[in-house]
């Protein structure tokens, strides 16, 4: 839940590919917009903005967990 305090995140998560094990994942959990309290505080990323930014910085989407309520789940690898 602190993906959207990160700062250049696109530039962030492209760095951290050189500290990833071959064939290591990223998860990334945050509030999304059915978190209404976290919405009106602004705590919040919409899961297609993650999906953007991440893609961008050089990863594919794996795997989208939809079992939390308030929150997305998502799993990344390196772009081959």
């Amino acid at each position: 839940n602190t993906y959207h305090h990160i700062d250049e995140r696109i530039a962030y998560f492209k760095n951290l590919q050189k500290y990833l094990r071959p064939g290591g994942r990223i998860a990334v959990i945050d509030f999304d917009r059915r978190a209404w309290f976290e919405g009106l505080l602004r705590h919040y990323t919409p899961t297609e903005f993650i999906k953007r930014e991440m893609e961008q910085a050089g990863y594919m989407l794996q795997q989208e967990l939809d079992f939390l309520d308030r929150q997305s789940f998502l799993i990344f690898a390196v772009k081959p």
